[in-house]
């Protein structure tokens, strides 16, 4: 296959276990290098802006080239299939387009002297274009150009249209909003992948109506991260995460001194900002026995720790969706997360007959302590802690509950195509 300027790879293939067909693009030039977006992360290739325009220039080239006029919704994810809507043109009238934001922070933003790159026209670098603070923004692309937009989940859209989430394309959203034409869809979780009861890297396997295998596997977790065993520390809190700022480490690091002066032992599996590793691995060290810091990438690993803790913590200072959350509540870890996005809208605070954890919302250090004594009291409490436990297991997250909102928003885009031919 070729664009309008290079040539590129199809390559079709089948979904395991399915009918599902899959087209990918294949581009030694452009993709066969050693890391997605840099050589290491941190980095970025020179040349991205270049190598995801001809990706979505490509996929333009596939679906306007299937003269049967097969694909009824062009569904675009995030700022690296941006400009795949801008491309397709003319052909909106045909083929319904759909763009999802999965997190606003990454907004392929390149400086104007990338923007030939593109191959777009300049007439499309206008305000209420690609133009976006005297760059360009693939996001912004993706936001403007297709039909109908979507995030992860309702209270994300909420916020990222407002000048705090917003980072700089509130209106843009705004103004999507109010023609109808933007809403948040939760995300899920494949609960067949996330099985305790079925889960080899764990070191027992439990499920909702026998939870006894928790107890082997919070014992492992203890090994594995070098926290004592006899400490009398009563609530055992994980975390798999990014070390990053947008995770609210912040926040935590604020906390610690009190943490460590509840019964409390804390095991972090993340990597990220070195300021954030360096920081847990002095604190791990000072607290050696008490906190236990994992540092890399490590999928068996992060089994152990939904498995293995009491709680799980997420003091996100925004979080789109999450998914740790939605995993950890099927293992029967407990969370503990900040009242923003994704996290407000899968966790509800605990109580009598309700709720699935714990939230604060203000986002500081003394809000985090809180929230963590309330876990802390009705871990004090056998049976109600154990009533919780189940509760949020019972929780469902899983994409069987969300696609039926997917589904309806796919008819409507069809629906909406037909009237226009």
């Amino acid at each position: 296959r070729t664009t309008a300027d290079e040539p590129f790879e199809l390559l079709e293939a089948k979904l395991p276990g399915s009918d599902v067909e899959v087209l990918l693009v294949g581009s030694p030039r452009n993709f066969a290098r050693q890391g997605i977006y840099g050589s290491s992360p941190g980095e970025s290739f020179e040349d991205n802006a270049a190598r995801f325009s001809f990706m979505c220039r490509a996929a333009a080239a596939v679906i306007s080239s299937d003269a049967s006029g097969g694909f009824d919704v062009i569904h675009c994810h995030d700022w690296h299939a941006g400009l795949t809507p801008a491309y397709l043109g003319s052909m909106r009238g045909r083929s319904a387009t759909l763009f999802t934001i999965h997190n606003l922070a990454y907004q392929g933003r390149f400086g104007i002297d990338h923007y030939p790159v593109t191959r777009l026209p300049w007439s499309l670098y206008v305000p209420e274009g690609l133009e976006f603070w005297g760059d360009f923004s693939f996001l912004k692309a993706g936001i403007v150009f297709s039909d109908y937009a979507t995030t992860v989940s309702p209270t994300y859209a909420q916020e990222v249209c407002t000048e705090e989430y917003g980072m700089g394309l509130e209106g843009v959203l705004r103004e999507k909003s109010g023609m109808g034409a933007f809403c948040g869809i939760l995300n899920g979780i494949d609960t067949t992948d996330w099985d305790p009861a079925a889960d080899d890297a764990i070191a027992d396997r439990y499920d909702l109506t026998g939870l006894g295998g928790r107890r082997a596997c919070r014992e492992d977790l203890r090994r594995r991260f070098g926290l004592d065993e006899g400490s009398g520390a009563e609530l055992l809190i994980g975390m798999v995460t990014r070390l990053t700022g947008q995770k609210g480490l912040g926040i935590l690091l604020d906390a610690i001194p009190a943490l460590m002066r509840m019964p409390v032992q804390l095991a972090v599996l993340g990597s990220g900002e070195v300021l954030f590793e360096d920081v847990l691995s002095e604190l791990s060290r000072a607290y050696a026995g008490r906190i236990g810091l994992s540092t890399g990438f490590d999928i068996p690993l992060s089994r152990k720790v939904y498995a293995g803790s009491d709680c799980f913590l997420m003091p996100s200072l925004f979080e789109p969706c999450g998914l740790s959350q939605m995993i950890a509540m099927r293992y029967g870890s407990v969370p503990v997360v900040r009242k923003t996005g994704g996290l407000a809208d899968t966790v509800t605070e605990a109580g009598k007959g309700i709720g699935s954890g714990f939230l604060f919302r203000e986002p500081s250090g003394d809000a985090l302590l809180s929230a963590v004594k309330r876990a802390l009291a009705w871990k004090g409490r056998r049976s109600a802690w154990t009533w919780l436990t189940r509760r949020a297991m019972g929780e469902d997250n899983s994409w069987t509950s969300r696609v039926e909102e997917y589904g309806a928003l796919y008819d409507r885009l069809c629906s909406e195509r037909s009237e226009d031919e």
